[in-house]
């Protein structure tokens, strides 16, 4: 009997689906502002101040949409390089997606509970568990060149390691943080956003053609 050889295929259709599951995340982000504000008749004299109440979910929208931003470019960048897959790569990027779709639910909990510790401590847990399985599906990918052409140099391999590996202590120190101090830890999620900007535009010229 034949058995199927799940190896060597091109990796299209895992970022397809990635970028589909992706856009879906960043498009419901907004329901929950849809929701906050169409839940109560609010009278005219009433829209300033309901606008501002709905700062912390705006502030939930936008950090989370810049975290989709940067872990899709992350997944981009990677998958840019990875020119092939087997079905160990597709259960990697699987687990890697059911994080990323808790992040709408958890962007709603830290919009209702803004200072609140325990649901931005779930929202950093959920985060550092993104990274871990990037971290997984980076070194299946690149060890012994399993996945990745036979050429790529050791320093761009080194390059994306010291990314994912920034990402996975400033996520720590905001999962310390968050249960003393929220603000201190969404003040390190800015500045991670900020070192993540400023490594893309210096890190990526050198990337291989696929």
């Amino acid at each position: 009997m034949a058995v199927q050889r799940d190896f060597g295929i091109p990796t299209t259709r895992i970022e397809a689906l990635t970028d589909g599951i992706f856009s879906f995340a960043m498009t419901i982000l907004v329901l929950d502002f849809s929701v906050a504000l169409i839940s109560k008749e609010v009278a005219h004299g009433e829209l300033i101040p309901t606008l501002v109440k709905l700062l912390p979910h705006l502030y939930g929208y936008l950090l989370s949409f810049f975290v989709l931003g940067m872990l899709w470019s992350g997944h981009r960048i990677e998958f840019h390089t990875i020119d092939r897959s087997d079905g160990a790569l597709v259960l990697l990027n699987t687990a890697y997606l059911v994080f990323i779709t808790f992040i709408p639910f958890l962007t709603v909990l830290i919009g209702k509970f803004f200072l609140a510790p325990i649901p931005l401590l779930l929202y950093s847990l959920n985060f550092l568990l993104v990274l871990v399985c990037r971290a997984a599906t980076w070194y299946y990918a690149t060890r012994g060149h399993r996945l990745v052409a036979k050429n790529m140099s050791d320093e761009l391999i080194s390059a994306n390691w010291k990314v994912i590996k920034n990402a996975i202590v400033m996520v720590t120190l905001a999962i310390m943080a968050s249960y003393f101090s929220p603000l201190a830890a969404y003040v390190i999620f800015g500045l991670m956003f900020i070192f993540y900007v400023v490594t893309i535009i210096r890190g990526t010229a050198g990337l291989p053609a696929k």
